[in-house]
């Protein structure tokens, strides 16, 4: 089921008995994506036959277009427990991995020379496999006991950002050279011109790049309660599926980060 419009999530909820919200590149189709999570509380809260209802946020695609993007976040995730108390809630930090987006823009950025801004100050992240994150995603809908839980899913390896792009340098045998901007803009720019300029996309993980904080854990459970043993950037390390090829040209696209 193609979603485009608030009706097409209304009447697809409404026939489901489960229901999956996954923070995606929802920039190309609304004007707000933190508003998805409550309006699709507040639909499966009006459809009694939904049997569970999972909400997984990965940070790096959270908008980074708000004025504080990590507690607006926040905001809305809490909104939509409130509207539907029986929420499963999955906070991922940084993903990585076949289906990650970041490695997916990274990778894509790298292999086609576009431009990379990175904030040399970042704080620590704790990447996680995100088949991994899959994995605990399916568990937890089979488990009664996450119901109205909320869990942080991280790795077990503390890296900065640069450490993670290093790997994916090495994968596709690309060295980040920093980039350059176009007339001058940057994409991580908020104005008119850097809109006209770039995809809605590549700012929004632009913007990431650069203002990135490490999730908070206040309230949140270790998703190693769902899933005891998740993987961190070794992982990616020993991937063979991430090469240049796989990326040179790419156009926009969209790789969904889960399959279930």
């Amino acid at each position: 089921i193609k979603i485009f419009e608030k009706q097409d999530l209304f009447e697809a909820i409404q026939e489901s008995a489960q229901v999956v919200y996954v923070t995606h590149n929802y920039q190309k189709l609304v004007p707000s994506k933190l508003n998805l999570i409550r309006t699709t509380a507040q639909f499966v809260k009006q459809n009694p036959n939904v049997q569970r209802f999972i909400a997984v946020t990965p940070v790096e695609l959270d908008n980074y277009f708000e004025s504080d993007p990590q507690n607006e976040a926040i905001k809305s995730e809490n909104d939509a427990r409130s509207t539907y108390p029986n929420l499963t809630l999955i906070k991922s930090d940084v993903t990585v991995g076949n289906y990650s987006q970041f490695v997916h823009f990274v990778a894509g950025s790298l292999a086609n020379n576009k431009m990379l801004q990175l904030n040399s100050s970042q704080e620590s992240a704790y990447p996680i496999n995100a088949c991994d994150l899959a994995d605990a995603v399916v568990t937890a809908i089979g488990q009664n006991e996450t119901r109205g839980k909320s869990y942080l899913a991280q790795g077990p390896q503390e890296q900065k950002l640069a450490d993670i792009i290093q790997t994916v340098e090495q994968l596709i045998g690309v060295k980040y050279k920093g980039g350059s901007s176009f007339l001058g803009l940057s994409p991580s720019q908020n104005n008119i011109l850097s809109e006209l300029t770039y995809p809605a996309n590549t700012r929004n993980f632009s913007r990431f790049l650069t203002t990135y904080q490490t999730p908070k854990s206040d309230g949140f459970e270790k998703i190693t309660s769902i899933k005891a043993n998740v993987r961190g950037l070794d992982s990616l390390k020993s991937n063979k599926s991430i090469t240049k090829e796989r990326y040179l040209s790419q156009q926009e696209q969209d790789l969904s980060l889960i399959h279930i």
